[in-house]
């Protein structure tokens, strides 16, 4: 385990700060990918069932 931070390191610092912004911008984009998921999984399902609901009742 050691061994593998160790070489994490040596790539940081071979890469400088450019691989730390690069790794700031994968973390937020997985952060928008798995908030994007979750909200089609869970709350789109509620806003099509009122969406529905308001459009059949507007007859």
């Amino acid at each position: 385990m050691i061994e593998f931070l160790e070489a994490i390191r040596d790539f940081t610092e071979t890469g400088g700060q450019v691989l730390l912004v690069i790794g700031l911008l994968i973390f937020v984009m997985w952060l928008l990918i798995l908030e994007r998921a979750m909200y089609l999984m869970v709350w789109h399902k509620q806003a099509k069932k009122e969406a529905i609901a308001m459009w059949t009742a507007r007859a």
